[in-house]
């Protein structure tokens, strides 16, 4: 199981990459499922903590 996180509309992972270049870079590892975590806060949200 190969997992990562999107944490905001622009739909790319903590590291900056996008869902695509993820699975290119993680494929080789022949992994047998994939998923994403997906994290969309905004703006009104932030400002209230």
């Amino acid at each position: 199981m190969i997992s990562g996180t999107i944490t905001d509309n622009s739909g790319r992972t903590l590291s900056g990459q996008t869902a695509e270049a993820f699975w290119t870079s993680e494929k080789h590892a022949n992994p047998c499922s994939m998923g994403f975590l997906i994290v969309l806060w905004e703006q009104n949200n932030l400002d209230r903590t």
